[in-house]
């Protein structure tokens, strides 16, 4: 059997073990407990094994969840995210052929079924992402794999993966082709808006011929020296953190600023509170009103900052918020050990490039990133 062949049938067993556990929760009173469990544990443990089995590994012949997550982990980092609960179902792979073992009650099936749709969906997603890298066409370098997870796979072949996001307004199309024009053939079977981003400029004439538009063409812009540009600032004030419960007045002030930059639609509430969890978003305020934010983070184990996003509210604009905006993020990218810093903007957003430029903030190529839309 090929490699291709024995992941798919690795993966056939376990939405077959999946599909059996949710039939069961859902359609039998009582509940059969232990056998749903067991199906969960067993779409766990097969998930796994495909993913060995696609880095070329040979899976032991065990149903311990937690040395086949750390097998995994020695592949990736990113099973972090489900080891700690996953573990949990090993008992449920023999123990629960003894009876009264585990003296199970519904909310441990009710936890193992949820288990095991993380664990599949984790799994799918990390295995589309690393495929991506294969082709020569690809938006998918810098997804993240959160994104892959909320995506619907519409085609995962040797010749294309289409991840179709419809979260996003219009649809986001995740793609990795080897044949772009194979793409521009797919996007017109496909109805409705679709937005595409990292698309190859050869290309934007034939998609515009389809119904796309230009939506954006972001250039990264690098400061290389964060202490420098700092070592010629006056006194800084110390700057404020949002809070959760002002991520609603945040997320008003960015649709107040939207489309002023190409691409710019503003962020929801949900999105600031998600940002703030690992994040950092600089706020400043005129008397108790929140006017201008910026949404910042350290990456590049923790020597890089990253300016994520600035707005400044429209009635404020041209009165220097945005400098303090600025100025305060490079102190917190240094403040937190960052030594250089990160940002990228739309080439045809003027007034933002001469103010990064001012401090210090150079384009790293004239070629940006083209985003496209079909409305």
């Amino acid at each position: 059997m090929s490699e291709n062949n024995d992941k798919l049938e690795w993966i056939r067993l376990a939405e077959m073990d999946l599909a059996a556990a949710h039939h069961l929760f859902i359609t039998f009173h009582p509940k059969p407990l232990e056998i749903i469990c067991f199906h969960s544990q067993q779409a766990v443990e097969k998930m796994l094994k495909c993913y060995l089995v696609t880095h070329d590994i040979e899976p032991p012949k065990t149903h311990d969840i937690q040395l086949l997550l750390e097998m995994c982990l020695e592949i990736s980092d990113d099973y972090d995210d489900v080891y700690e609960n996953a573990t949990t179902l090993t008992n449920y792979a023999v123990r629960l052929r003894y009876p009264a073992e585990l003296g199970l009650v519904e909310l441990d099936a009710k936890k193992a079924l949820d288990i095991a749709d993380r664990v599949m969906a984790h799994v799918k997603a990390k295995m589309v992402q690393e495929k991506s890298k294969e082709y020569k066409y690809t938006s998918m370098n810098y997804i993240e794999l959160d994104e892959c997870k909320n995506a619907e796979v519409l085609y995962d072949s040797d010749d294309m993966i289409l991840l179709y996001d419809k979260s996003k307004t219009p649809a986001m199309l995740h793609f990795a082709v080897n044949d772009f024009e194979c793409l521009i053939n797919t996007l017109v079977e496909i109805q409705g808006g679709l937005r595409l981003h990292f698309v190859p400029k050869e290309f934007a004439a034939q998609l515009k011929s389809i119904g796309f538009v230009e939506w954006g063409e972001y250039v990264d812009f690098f400061n290389l020296d964060l202490a420098d540009t700092a070592s010629h600032f006056a006194d800084i004030d110390e700057a404020e953190y949002l809070n959760a419960n002002e991520c609603e007045d945040v997320s008003t002030l960015s649709r107040r600023c939207e489309m002023q930059s190409r691409g710019f639609e503003g962020e929801s509430p949900e999105w600031f509170k998600e940002w703030i969890t690992e994040n950092k978003v600089i706020i400043l305020r005129k008397d108790a009103n929140i006017i201008g934010y910026c949404c910042v983070s350290i990456y590049n184990e923790g020597t890089m900052l990253w300016i994520r996003e600035i707005a400044v509210s429209p009635d404020c604009q041209g009165s220097g918020i945005g400098t303090k905006l600025i100025e305060q993020a490079i102190m917190y990218g240094i403040q937190n050990g960052a030594v250089k810093g990160f940002l990228h903007v739309d080439i045809l957003n003027k007034n933002a490039i001469r103010l990064y430029e001012k401090f210090g903030f150079i384009a790293k190529t004239e070629d940006g990133e083209l985003q496209m839309i079909r409305h």
